[in-house]
């Protein structure tokens, strides 16, 4: 600051924590439009829908797809949503509120005429179709304190952040897929057991030792294979722990809902307190780094 430079305003800051740990930053690096219900989809009564697990704090924004014929593959919406529906079948028995995905064909049940039949399989294939747009969160770590700004007259309303998340598609049906493309284990055994056949007759095998080095030599790469095991069972560890989680189901407000200009209108301070530093400019600027506030 210059010292002829003019002092056009001065602007009260007022700090308020109403929200406390409830207010989080969620982006969206994918997403190139607005976090909205498509209208084909709003005029058939579909809303976004929300849910969480607490422990690993995962969240997931199920947001309805734009489902009208000249941009949208049926034929794909039905392969995919029959992945996703066994998906979330395997996930439910993992939590144990659900049963495992059931791969023999289903009886006909007696005393239903053909026409309840057909019913309940059209609504079963209905809950099978890929129709909703999975946002899954992954949280960031925050690299000091970040805060909401408002300038609300003539006045600077601060609250603090506490958690970063980041959201993108979660495509893990397409892992069913996969699983379903390979050739089934009573395959392999066949093939295993034909090539043993036809190894019949060749030179006896021999035992052959061989040793493999790390990076490291001695101690130290031992040390780092044992590192890298270490940190694979952490993460096994991490997404069992997260599998074996069960959802919350959150509630969604839309902006302009009275709910969420509740939330809007808690970002403001309404006391006149006035708060008193205890900290000095001079340590605030030594505390950033490649800062140096040294004269030569």
């Amino acid at each position: 600051m210059d010292v002829d430079d003019e002092l056009i305003a001065t602007i009260p800051v007022h700090l308020s924590s109403q929200l406390s740990s409830n207010l989080h930053l969620h982006q969206f690096p994918l997403l190139n439009r607005p976090l909205q219900v498509p209208p084909s989809a709003a005029s058939s009564g579909k809303r976004i829908r929300a849910r969480y697990k607490p422990k690993v704090g995962r969240y997931e924004i199920q947001v309805p797809v734009d489902m009208r014929p000249e941009v949208w593959n049926p034929e794909k919406g039905k392969e995919y949503g029959a992945a996703r529906y066994d998906e979330d079948k395997e996930e439910l028995a993992a939590t144990g509120l659900g049963q495992p995905v059931d791969k023999k064909p289903k009886k006909k049940k007696k005393g239903l005429a053909e026409s309840d039949e057909e019913e309940i399989d059209t609504k079963n294939e209905k809950s099978k179709r890929l129709g909703e747009l999975r946002l899954r969160s992954e949280q960031i770590a925050n690299k000091g304190d970040y805060y909401v700004g408002i300038l609300k007259n003539g006045e600077l309303h601060l609250h603090p952040i506490s958690q970063t998340h980041q959201f993108r598609p979660s495509l893990t049906y397409l892992d069913v897929l996969s699983r379903k493309a390979k050739p089934q284990v009573g395959d392999d055994e066949e093939e295993d057991e034909d090539e043993g056949n036809a190894d019949k007759g060749k030179a006896p095998a021999r035992d052959v030792q061989i040793s493999a080095r790390g990076s490291g030599e001695g101690a130290g790469g031992a040390a780092a294979m044992g590192g890298l095991s270490a940190v694979r069972r952490e993460m096994i560890a991490t997404m069992r722990k997260e599998q074996e989680e069960k959802w919350h189901d959150l509630d969604w407000y839309d902006e302009k809902t009275s709910q969420a200009e509740a939330s809007f209108n808690a970002l403001f301070s309404t006391s006149q307190q006035a708060l008193h530093s205890k900290s000095h400019l001079g340590d605030t600027l030594k505390s950033i780094k490649g800062l140096s506030t040294t004269h030569r």
